[in-house]
């Protein structure tokens, strides 16, 4: 029989892709004839986009392989082995010949058992003339839990063919009570019409133990989660786990299991904040009915619409009203839901970290208003109300900011090097004469901009790695890469922010350009001579870098103390150059480097023609060059003796020569 394996070898690297829209439920009006000794498979796919694909295929059974196969999608067009689209309709077709066959087997099993029985009972055997019932022999016989689980799975196998007007069909369908003390979901059931799910535990049981449940007189079915259509699935798993875990709590509350045993029927779910974010994960953006605020059933579906709820700040005669909008929200674990409109939005918890103990405290108040005397509007201006904004809608009438706030922030960096390896970043804010290090968390903080402050010293801290107690500043320690980042970048990101002031010892760190590289050659004799150098760098220092090169690093410190940059192309060029001569640190130090003329070729292509280095060549070298290129051009064969052991320089020499 054609298998999972047989289309996992046919399909290659799409195999993931079409198990992906299958699991999906992808596959639409599939449908298989058989035609003699094949499987003639037609079926409609879902692609990424809104497109149906239409997939025909055809199996031969005996041998088990694919004969013909198509599909309307470019990927078939265009490339080889089945498409995503084919996979699917395969793995559904697949799944329709194992629940055929469970069924076959089921049904036999059945006739086998009930033929055993009657054969055990006339069984007998003959001694000396006379008919004899055999002694009885112990049969070992399969545990009665297996035989439970093995019915359920043929009953859940036999499903698409015994209730085919349901398969598929059956939806659940949930309706959310919510308002400021109440969260509560009931359920709905059924396919055309709709039954009140008036039990949800033993609702979550029966799919557990796939039983079979009359909710009216002409509606029962098996329930297994692919009797659902594809938008209740994830509901139904929600309500299985859901209630699991329910009966796990009342059963460790329980003395005895004897209020457990004793249970009411369970209709209306209770939702906490956790359950209540998967119950909202679970609906997806399919619409749903809801009671919110007691307005009344209404169609809600959530949206991924951005969503910032208003924040009103009025002026008044005595001083300052503070409100919110009027919007029902639930706070998730992950997720803050926010309904309005009949529009459901799902907001990051992480991007509402700044304001919601705020907002938690101004939801507990009568009809959610905050009063502010006069004295304490400057500290609502300093402290709250720059948070607020990153994340709300803050809407400020009938006042000024300015007769309320105090000397705006002016910041100053401290940057120091009292000792080597050990950079200070001192961070101070002025307001007017009076001065605080951002980290000082005690003095004066109703008259300071405490919001901005810490954004600073988030910025500082990005790039030190390390911070003294007693100096009150972040430093940076024995990291050199640290230090040449924050010499290059952070100083400028810094310099945005506030005044930067260096002391002179941090100022004898120098961050050197990458050097202009020079490079000559010239042909002497039967050798080659090679200069190289860089522009207000010594042989030494050239010597040092080139030996230790690495193209991931951004800089090289010097002896003198100084940085230097490592990201431009020249520096790369030198370094592969010499790499591949396979120059040592003391050859490097020489005025001129003596070379075979067969390196000739490389060292033209690694020098002539880059960017940023100044590459002169005798004309005796560029007259050499060319005639070796004329000699690789060549058909000239290398004898076969010789053709495996010489490497491409080798043979490059020998055609020369």
């Amino acid at each position: 029989m054609f298998s999972r394996e047989d289309i996992k070898k046919a399909a290659g690297y799409s195999y993931s892709k079409g198990v992906e829209l299958y699991n999906q439920n992808k596959v639409h009006s599939f449908s298989y004839d058989e035609k003699g000794r094949y499987d003639l498979i037609e079926g409609w796919v879902k692609g990424s986009s809104r497109n149906l694909y239409s997939v025909s295929i055809n199996v031969d059974r005996e041998k088990g392989k694919l004969e013909d196969c198509d599909c309307e999608c470019k990927a078939f067009l265009n490339y080889g082995g089945l498409c995503k689209h084919c996979v699917a309709v395969l793995l559904a077709y697949i799944a329709q010949k194992n629940q055929k066959q469970a069924i076959l087997e089921y049904l036999e099993s059945l006739r086998g058992n009930y033929a055993e029985k009657n054969k055990s009972s006339s069984l007998g055997m003959t001694y000396m003339g006379s008919t004899q019932t055999a002694p009885a022999v112990r049969r070992r016989e399969t545990s009665e839990e297996m035989k439970e689980l093995m019915g359920r799975q043929a009953k859940r196998q036999a499903m698409p063919l015994l209730k085919s007007d349901t398969f598929g069909k059956v939806r659940l369908e949930p309706c959310l009570t919510m308002d400021e003390n109440t969260r509560l979901v009931e359920f709905r059931i059924g396919v055309n019409k709709m039954y009140v799910l008036k039990d949800i535990l033993a609702f979550a049981e029966a799919v557990r133990q796939v039983q079979e449940v009359s909710y009216g007189k002409n509606f029962s079915f098996l329930h297994v989660p692919e009797m659902f259509d594809v938008h209740s699935r994830k509901m139904v798993s929600f309500l299985v786990d859901w209630s699991s875990e329910y009966e796990r709590r009342i059963k460790k509350d329980t003395i005895g299991g004897r209020t457990y045993a004793n249970r009411a029927k369970l209709r209306n779910m209770p939702l906490d904040a956790q359950a209540a974010e998967q119950f909202l994960e679970a609906v997806g953006e399919q619409p749903f009915l809801a009671n919110i605020a007691g307005k009344g059933e209404q169609i809600w579906q959530i949206v991924s619409d951005p969503f910032r709820r208003k924040l009103f700040v009025k002026g008044v005669s005595d001083g300052m009203e503070v409100g919110l909008e009027d919007v029902v929200c639930l706070q998730g674990i992950r997720y803050d839901f926010c309904f309005k409109n009949n529009k459901i939005y799902r907001i990051p918890a992480k991007e509402q970290a700044e304001a919601s103990e705020f907002v938690n405290c101004l939801e507990r108040m009568p009809a959610k208003r905050a009063f502010f005397q006069k004295e304490d509007i400057t500290s609502f201006f300093r402290q709250m109300l720059p948070a607020l904004k990153g994340c709300m809608d803050c809407r400020v009438t009938g006042l000024q900011a300015y007769e309320y706030s105090v000397e705006p922030a002016e910041f100053r960096f401290y940057l120091d090097m009292p000792q080597n390896g050990l950079v200070t970043c001192l961070p101070k804010v002025f307001y007017g004469d009076a001065s605080y290090s951002v980290y000082d968390t005690e003095t004066d903080l109703e008259m300071r901009d405490l919001y901005q402050e810490r954004e600073v010293a988030r910025e500082v801290s990005s790039f030190c790695n390390a911070f003294d107690e007693q100096l009150k500043a972040m430093v940076i320690s024995d990291d050199s890469e640290l230090l040449y980042v924050f010499l290059t970048e952070g100083t400028e990101r810094l310099g945005k922010l506030g005044q930067v002031y260096i002391s002179e010892a941090l100022k004898k760190i120098r961050i050197l350009p990458a050097p202009r590289v020079s490079a000559g050659i010239s042909l002497s004799g039967d050798l080659l001579e090679l200069s190289l150098g860089a522009e207000g760098m010594s042989r030494e220092q050239l010597a040092e870098i080139l030996s230790r090169y690495d193209r991931k690093k951004k800089y090289y410190r010097l002896k003198d103390g100084s940085l230097l940059k490592a990201e431009d192309e020249q520096m790369a060029y030198l370094a592969d150059l010499t790499s591949g001569l396979q120059l040592t640190a003391q050859e490097l130090l020489q005025e001129r480097l003596t070379l075979p003329k067969y390196r000739a070729l490389f060292v033209n292509e690694q020098l002539s023609d880059k960017e940023g280095i100044s590459f002169t060549a005798g004309d005796d070298f560029r007259k050499l060059v060319q005639n070796m290129k004329l000699v690789e051009e060549s058909t000239f064969t290398i004898p076969e003796s010789l053709e495996g052991t010489m490497r491409e320089y080798q043979k490059y020499g020998y055609r020369w020569i």
